[in-house]
């Protein structure tokens, strides 16, 4: 195993959360684990040191998907991975310029809440600035931070770090692509990550968000997609850390 794994672990376990099964699949070929998907809301052994949870699509199946399995077992995992495909922001600067490409792959720096707010005529308003955060009063802006040493990890393994906005409405015009942007210094969005990390932070487990760009938002008509070579580099990415763990396993 990767030694800041082993640090991390202390022979506990690791679990991957993905939201569709597609997703699900691209990791169960890295673990070259000839096991079904599992059901959603259900876990399922990746390898010696992995589990895999389906949660299915959103923030509301994330964040109740990965409530219901850490009470059932809360000590049983060291960390959490939120992972799978996501789409690329524009840069804040230039709607036309994209700093992550599809088959690109990213590491949270931060997962953000980027649509939990009020949209005003002077402007979007988060929740927190309306005086309810989402956590807590330590995290104003509804913003959590990948765990240290996962990003240290990652960053060894990815094409770029950066925040990631979790979003409800994805981008599907120029006009939201860039204000997601502009809003959240996101370099790219998900539907879960943010709801994942806030039940991780709640229950004070290491948590990140890591994700194969599948396409570019902004207006659908002229948006890039590669869903399939964001899987591959999915599994690409993932099929080291599980293999080493069960090289482990077999010594």
């Amino acid at each position: 195993m990767d030694p800041l794994l082993r640090q991390l672990t202390k022979e506990r376990r690791i679990l991957l959360a993905v939201a569709a099964p597609i997703e699900a699949r691209a990791l169960l070929a890295a673990a070259r684990a000839a096991i079904p998907v599992p059901q959603l809301w259900q876990i399922a052994p990746l390898s010696p040191h992995f589990d895999l949870l389906l949660t299915g699509v959103s923030k509301s199946n994330a964040a109740g998907a990965l409530a219901s399995v850490l009470s059932q077992n809360p000590t049983r995992y060291a960390a959490i991975i939120n992972t799978g495909i996501a789409g690329s922001l524009p840069s804040p600067s230039s709607s036309a310029q994209f700093s992550l490409h599809p088959t690109n792959t990213v590491a949270a720096t931060h997962c953000v809440f980027a649509d939990e707010g009020i949209q005003t005529p002077a402007g979007y308003q988060t929740v927190a600035a309306m005086g309810f955060p989402i956590s807590s009063p330590d995290s104003p802006d509804d913003t959590f931070p990948a765990d240290p040493t996962l990003l240290s990890l990652f960053t060894r393994l990815v094409t770029a770090s950066g925040p990631i906005a979790t979003v409800s409405t994805c981008s599907g015009t120029d006009l939201l692509a860039r204000e997601v942007a502009l809003r959240t210094s996101a370099i790219a969005e998900s539907m879960e990550g943010a709801a994942c990390a806030l039940i991780s932070h709640r229950l004070r487990i290491p948590f990140i968000e890591v994700r194969a760009i599948s396409n570019f938002t902004g207006d659908r008509a002229k948006q890039a997609w590669d869903i399939k070579g964001a899987l591959v580099a999915l599994e690409s990415l993932f099929a080291p850390l599980l293999a080493s763990t069960n090289t482990d396993n077999a010594r």
